[in-house]
């Protein structure tokens, strides 16, 4: 009998290691077709690198990818340019940078790093030296993930990450979670920490994250939001303003995304949620409201009207950007002269040829007038509503076809208006996959106060909740 009984837990034994044998080239093979992750390091290599962690937290246990400009302790970043990587970036870090570590502190399983588009200079999630990460949620192959972000969308899309660290300067967390279907947050500038972090444009980048689901998304802002740059007067007042969608930004995306966002907020559950925020008001108090978010009629002083439209709004991000951007990698790019892949390299070379003094002036003075204009505007507690995207994910960009590099100029250029007022005014953002396009997701927008990312994320919790937003 005891014979027998050893045979058969040979056996089971043998089994058991083929079917896990099976299961790690299954989760290889997915790995390698998602094209999302840095070398695809295993979990030996994982460990050499020190990468540490607890046990325990309010991140326990949930799998976490980190972008490639984000320093992780034992590895190298390479910022997506493979030059980078062996010059800036040759050395594996050694320390973690503030946002990783605190994530990894809450219990959260490191599981890799992820591509990027080159030094984050791009909305599309291609890399002309790593290839596209997959996007899981097109109905058809070959459709992009969006950018800078891209590898940290797709690893969550493809079930290979349940949360990630990305960056975002104009979108770079939030066309990526539109694109993808995924709930995604650029916080308030300056109140999540960028030490560790590879800079793009200083006075824009900001460290966001994304998540399967909203209550995640929050826990994450809880884990990663420094407490003491709350702004918790207007944070108490958030919902008990105004739902305002800002028809000027709408007016830029597909006529079908209009439709379907409004009539997604204006159901009956959406005005439960405000109704409550307001202290039980009655249903025709309900606030969504239409407005133009760069109101022509705003006048200065001197009687000038104070804000272009919206449209001309990414100028001045431009504008500033390009400075800011040489000041970070003009003098690496000047000593080696890396490859950059299409789009990326002729904006670093408009970024090396300079912005003349008065440009830049103007531009500063005018990012300033939109900013009072918008922290005015929502010091009531408002919330802007905003596409996140002009539409489902695009098709991959044929270089060759001047048709496909038409549609790609169009695509980026409603993306930065659309990304632009965030970003200039240094506000939060949250990001919801609140409606589908024949079957592919496009976001909402979510923006508040500057310093109000707590409420912000903890109001967009209660609206997927209600709209019946399923995780992915």
């Amino acid at each position: 009998a005891s014979s027998a009984a050893r045979a058969t837990r040979s056996r089971v034994t043998r089994r058991r290691a083929r079917v896990s044998a099976m299961a790690a080239r299954a989760a290889d093979d997915a790995r390698a077709r998602a094209n999302c992750f840095v070398e695809n390091p295993r979990e030996g290599e994982i460990a050499n690198a020190d990468v540490g962690g607890a046990r325990g937290g309010r991140l326990r246990g949930l799998r976490v990818a980190v972008k490639d400009n984000v320093a992780v302790r034992g590895l190298r970043a390479g910022a997506g340019n493979p030059t980078y990587l062996e010059t800036i970036g040759k050395d594996a870090a050694e320390a973690h940078a503030s946002c990783a570590r605190k994530v990894l502190d809450e219990g959260a399983v490191f599981v890799g790093k992820t591509h990027m588009d080159e030094l984050a200079w791009s909305l599309q999630g291609e890399n002309f030296h790593y290839g596209t990460p997959r996007n899981a949620r097109g109905n058809a192959p070959g459709k992009i993930p969006g950018g800078s972000s891209s590898g940290s969308a797709s690893a969550v899309c493809n079930d290979l990450a349940d949360i990630a660290i990305g960056t975002d300067t104009i979108g770079s967390v939030r066309l990526p979670a539109s694109f993808c279907g995924l709930y995604g947050a650029r916080p308030t500038h300056g109140r999540v920490e960028t030490d560790g972090v590879v800079p793009l444009s200083h006075s824009f980048d900001t460290v966001g994250w994304f998540a399967k689901d909203a209550k995640t998304l929050r826990v994450l802002g809880d884990v990663l939001l420094d407490p003491d740059t709350k702004d918790a007067e207007t944070s108490a007042k958030i919902g008990k303003g105004r739902l305002a969608m800002c028809s000027d930004a709408f007016a830029l995306v597909d006529p079908a995304v209009r439709r379907e966002i409004r009539q997604v907020l204006s159901s009956e559950g959406v005005k439960r949620v405000f109704i409550e925020a307001r202290g039980g008001a009655t249903p025709d108090a309900f606030g969504l409201v239409d407005l133009m978010l760069s109101d022509v009629g705003l006048t200065d002083k001197s009687g000038r009207s104070a804000l272009p439209p919206i449209t001309e709004w990414s100028e001045t991000f431009r504008v500033i950007q390009t400075a800011e951007v040489w000041g970070s990698h003009g003098a690496w790019i000047t000593e080696h002269r890396p490859e950059f892949g299409p789009g990326i390299r002729d904006r670093f070379r408009l970024a090396e040829a300079g912005v003349d003094a008065a440009t830049m002036t103007h531009h500063r003075e005018l990012r300033e007038r939109i900013t009072d204009h918008l922290d005015a505007l929502l010091a009531d507690g408002s919330i802007l509503l905003l596409p996140a995207a002009r539409g489902p994910a695009p098709m991959a960009t044929d270089y060759d076809s001047e048709e496909s590099l038409s549609k790609l100029a169009e695509a980026r250029n409603a993306a930065l208006a659309i990304g632009a007022p965030g970003s200039i005014a240094r506000l939060p953002c949250v990001v919801l996959p609140a409606i589908e396009i024949a079957g592919e997701p496009v976001g909402l927008m979510l923006m508040s106060r500057r310093g109000t990312d707590e409420a912000l994320l903890a109001f967009a919790e209660k609206l997927a909740w209600v709209i019946g937003l399923k995780v992915p």
